[in-house]
């Protein structure tokens, strides 16, 4: 173990850099969607670009966040772990090959019928939608072979964890994205998306090269010529039977996103674009704790692999507790000042108040199941530190299944806000399934403490919705809704919402709270006088 994973607070060092660049990525992607809406409001060119956008989505899970750095991690630590490092450079290499010659072909059959794939994934888009929804989903698939070098090199590098490449990458692609459409985004219109996220996508290659080169190779003996070489083949054997589960769990989660993109295209034009942007905006709840996920699932890899039975059950218990802390509460206070958030960020330019008030709707809906779908998150990860990658997409696959039953039935009866309350339901429901399989397969956690845990934890979040909206009753009755008083009223809210949120949490004995505020004072400490720390 090296002396950086040694060191005071090492896992919450790494999440708190991580939750810096977790702020800025979703800082960054919001601006995006302020410049979409500028820009193009809720209009055809932004229901193209959310229907194109799932092609992304689907590279990213598969090649980037889910299925490849949950084979190469634990198989190359394996291999590093025996003294065969090279084996597992070789590893690498064969999958990237490999993928990279299915994503080659995938790409000449959306090039040569792009109408195919643009019918699958919304079928009631017509019009000049659909021309620029044929035009993106063949620009967008190229970046599929990128990102399978990407994602390759992403692997490695969280083996020698180093956290941060996927953050820094997906920020600077949305940089890129918005410089396009200030630039060239009235004249070229969904010309400038493809260019931009093209461009994205060269340079988070760029950047994974770099640093797989000069941060990681050139601390390594390896040889690049025996890199090169396909094998070990008993290995590619293995990861493919590991990523089988993984893939099958990508295309059923994928499955379901298009039945929603589906069922919402039957609806008047705009409702994909308020849709993708709520969507956005309730991944605000959801910047720390994914942070957390990233961190630990190397730590409950290791544990595994140690055969420490007790230190793993407490890692996850742990975790899960912190990870509650962390979201629900957060989410209470998003959920009061959800208009306050949409007219900050979104109500600008062609967006109308119409639209407005049906995204804010739309984002209270989706923040009731944020907690479920970062908690499931979590819980996969602790399956694949195990090897265990067929009970997480089983899960998925009951998922997509009621998705599939409910998502257009309800679509039918309540329009997009039924489509997302039958989301939402099904998330939650699915997650508690997951849990509680998991507690019973693994023996990890104690389910009774962790409902009672729960429940204290609804209570501070219970009492933050009270304050919150408190607070923007106060505000609103003070003076006339805008901007300026949108701001106010999410600094005091948030702030009056933290000092309540620890109080009644010391109140109440929750000690992750406790833990969360020595290590604010400790990193405090160290950043004021850091000759005192090493």
């Amino acid at each position: 173990m090296t002396q950086a994973e040694t060191s005071p607070y090492a896992t919450a060092r790494s999440v708190t850099n991580l939750t810096f660049l977790a702020v800025l990525s979703p800082a960054a992607g919001l601006m995006v969607e302020i410049v979409l809406a500028w820009r193009f409001g809720a209009s055809g060119v932004v229901d193209a670009f959310r229907v194109a956008t799932l092609v992304l989505v689907f590279g990213n899970q598969l090649f980037l966040n889910h299925v490849l750095v949950h084979v190469i991690v634990p198989l190359f630590s394996q291999y590093r772990a025996k003294g065969l490092r090279q084996e597992g450079w070789r590893l690498a290499f064969s999958l990237g090959v490999i993928l990279g010659a299915v994503s080659l072909a995938f790409v000449w059959w959306v090039w040569t019928n792009p109408g195919a794939l643009v019918g699958l994934l919304a079928p009631g888009l017509s019009g000049a939608a659909k021309t620029a929804t044929l035009q993106l989903v063949r620009y967008f698939s190229v970046t599929l072979i990128l990102m399978v070098w990407s994602g390759i090199i992403g692997g490695i590098l969280q083996v020698f964890r180093v956290f941060w490449v996927p953050l820094a990458s997906q920020i600077l692609s949305n940089l890129l994205v918005i410089a396009a459409i200030f630039t060239i985004g009235g004249e070229w219109e969904s010309g400038a998306l493809a260019l931009g996220v093209l461009l994205g996508s060269f340079a988070m290659l760029a950047l994974h090269l770099y640093l797989l080169l000069f941060r990681v190779a050139r601390d390594t003996d390896i040889q690049w010529v025996e890199c090169l070489r396909m094998g070990p083949w008993d290995g590619v054997i293995r990861a493919l039977r590991l990523a089988v589960p993984l893939v099958v769990m990508l295309i059923v989660t994928q499955w379901f996103l298009i039945v929603i993109n589906r069922t919402l295209s039957e609806m008047p034009p705009g409702t994909i674009a308020e849709y993708g942007y709520a969507y956005k905006l309730s991944l605000l709840a959801t910047l720390v704790p994914l942070s957390l996920t990233t961190v630990l699932f190397p730590a409950f890899s290791d544990a595994y692999a140690d055969d420490d039975s007790v230190e793993f059950s407490r890692l996850v218990m742990r975790s899960i507790k912190m990870l509650l802390l962390l979201t629900i509460p957060l989410t209470a206070l998003l959920f009061v000042m959800r208009e306050s958030i949409v007219l900050l960020l979104l109500q600008w330019g062609d967006l109308s108040s119409r639209a407005a008030h049906e995204i804010s709707g739309l984002f209270g809906i989706l923040l009731v199941g944020q907690t479920a779908s970062i908690l499931s998150i979590l819980l996969a990860k602790v399956a694949f530190s195990r090897g265990d990658t067929k009970l997480p997409a089983a899960v998925q696959v009951i998922l997509a299944l009621l998705i599939a039953l409910s998502v257009p039935y309800a679509g039918t009866i309540a329009g997009a806000k039924g489509v997302v309350w039958a989301l939402s339901i099904t998330t939650l429901t699915c997650t508690i399934l997951q849990l509680v399989i998991q507690t019973w397969a693994y023996r990890m956690v104690e389910l009774l403490t962790l409902v009672r845990y729960f429940c204290l934890v609804i209570l501070i979040a219970l009492g933050t919705a009270a304050i919150s909206l408190a607070t923007r009753e106060a505000i609103s009755v003070l003076a006339v809704q805008s901007k300026l008083t949108a701001i106010l009223g999410l600094l005091l809210a948030t702030s009056v919402s933290i000092a309540f949120s620890y109080q009644l949490s010391n109140r109440i004995g929750i000690r992750e709270a406790a833990d969360l505020m020595s290590y604010v004072r400790w990193q405090w400490r160290r950043i004021s006088s850091p000759q005192t720390l090493k």
